[in-house]
């Protein structure tokens, strides 16, 4: 299996629509205001975790489960809502993963917005900070132009450590987007084109 890997088409749009209805029913979620990051004191996410899934919601985790070679588990989905780019990170680390494997994105309507994959990865922390501090810069980092297209919300000198593995493709209802949570990813500068925040499940998941 790729460690990278869009489906197309891959869920039933009407299994979408309820799932986003059920997504929409579920607790206010908890906001998450930048206290110290590229977005300072702005609102970037609120976040439902997802602890009692519906039918629909259920049926797009079996699926998503469905595109593994091996089995995996799921350990968190969520309803994402995103008013601003979450800027370089990954999703190694999280409470209750023994396995690592995977990070999952349903979008649950199409947006003008990709996620950028880049070749550096952690196994052990999530803070791009921290890769910064134990790391030296690359000898060819991303090219300016396409750092200005795409990342342009980023703190400047990230670029100077930093190499594309893959611009996905814009998100769109259907798809099912997967990537290894070792490496460190960013969303991309949406906030800039589109008038509204993001709407997708966000699924962290283990090997079994």
């Amino acid at each position: 299996m790729h460690d990278i890997f869009v489906k197309e088409q891959y869920f039933n749009k009407e299994v979408l629509e309820q799932a986003w209805d059920e997504c929409r029913s579920l607790n206010d979620g908890v906001d998450f205001v930048d206290p110290e990051g590229v977005f300072k004191g702005k609102l970037v996410v609120n976040q439902v975790y997802i602890t009692h899934p519906g039918v629909a919601v259920t049926s797009l985790l079996n699926r998503t489960q469905l595109a593994f070679d091996i089995p995996t588990r799921i350990v968190e989905a969520s309803y994402i809502t995103l008013y601003l780019p979450w800027d370089i990170h990954s999703d190694y680390i999280r409470r209750g993963s023994t396995k690592p494997f995977f990070n999952a994105l349903i979008p649950l309507h199409d947006v003008d917005s990709r996620t950028i994959i880049f070749d550096q990865v952690s196994t052990e922390y999530n803070q791009f900070w921290k890769y910064k501090q134990e790391n030296p810069k690359v000898a060819d980092p991303i090219p300016e132009d396409i750092w200005q297209q795409y990342l342009s919300m980023c703190w400047p000198e990230d670029r100077l450590w930093l190499t594309v593995k893959e611009i996905l493709p814009a998100q769109r209802a259907g798809q099912l987007i997967a990537f290894k949570r070792k490496y460190f990813h960013s969303s991309d500068n949406f906030h800039l084109r589109c008038s509204g925040p993001k709407h997708f499940l966000q699924i962290i998941i283990d090997e079994n």
